[in-house]
């Protein structure tokens, strides 16, 4: 081998020539090694050991003005060495968003799919109709209201009999609507009196619909009957039974019946009866 190491020395086995050595105007001289025995014995230079890939860190993010072109910058912090990865700092600019144009129909007065006049429509509320292109609509909000009868008539007969006991007309309303009946009576008879309260409505096509009672009970000639909201089948925005449809007129009216088949006399006085309706709204 025409090179080799021993110690911290590099022994060379072969000839040296350096040309140009006396020549100083050239300014520069040639050390050529030729090794014993020809280039096939000059071994290739060893590979030295993977450098260290450089460390990168975050610098400074700027928020940049609307429109702005995005920025990026990377700047050398260390240029590092053996056995020290070099070292970078990478910084950004971002645009910040632009400001969206004003929307239009900011305002409810402005949507267009909604039906009526806003400014005749002042108390309304706005229900969904449907879901296009018209899908709300204006309508007068469903207040609940309470109605009492004018006038309570006294009753006074005798056996199984029925007596009106007061009726109560309702305006038409804006909305569909079922009526709670309640009140109470004070039934004066006898031992053998059984005396039932009973509120029927009429309205549209809804005739005689139960939407209140209670039933009297023997044994006690002196009885106080509360009547309760009671309807003779089911109710509710899906059905038709006690519903007073929108638009309609109605009117219940409260009777008493002896249901008893005795022929004692039995009253109702009016001033010891009272009875009211409310009118509880569904929206649909």
């Amino acid at each position: 081998m025409s090179i080799s190491i021993s110690g911290t020395s590099l022994i060379f086995d072969g000839t040296v020539t350096i040309s140009n050595f006396s020549n100083a105007s050239a300014g520069v001289a040639t050390l050529t090694l030729t090794p014993n025995g020809g280039l096939g014995n000059l071994p290739a230079l060893v590979d030295g050991q993977p450098g260290l890939p450089p460390t990168l860190s975050i610098g400074t993010v700027t928020t940049l003005a609307a429109g702005s072109s995005a920025t990026a910058t990377v700047t050398q912090t260390s240029a590092g060495g053996p056995g020290s990865a070099s070292a970078y700092t990478v910084g950004f600019g971002i645009p910040t968003g632009a400001t969206g144009a004003a929307g239009t129909n900011s305002t409810l007065a402005g949507c267009t799919d909604i039906g009526g006049s806003p400014a005749a429509a002042a108390g309304s509320i706005i229900k969904v109709t449907s879901t296009g292109p018209t899908a709300f609509n204006y309508m007068p909000y469903p207040w609940a209201f309470v109605v009492n009868p004018s006038t309570i008539t006294t009753v006074s007969t005798s056996g199984q009999a029925t007596q009106q006991v007061c009726s109560m007309s309702i305006a038409s309303q804006t909305f569909n609507w079922i009526p709670i009946v309640v009140g109470y009576g004070i039934v004066v008879g006898t031992l053998n009196t059984v005396v039932q309260l009973q509120a029927t409505l009429t309205a549209g096509l809804r005739v005689g619909d139960i939407v209140g009672q209670v039933s009297g009970y023997a044994g006690q000639a002196t009885q106080s009957l509360s009547l309760n909201s009671g309807f003779g089948a089911l109710v509710g925005p899906s059905q038709a039974y006690g519903v007073v449809t929108s638009g309609t007129t109605a009117t219940i009216q409260v009777k008493a019946t002896q249901t008893a088949a005795t022929p004692d006399a039995w009253s109702i006085n009016n001033t010891t009866a009272a009875f009211t309706v409310i009118g509880i709204p569904l929206v649909t």
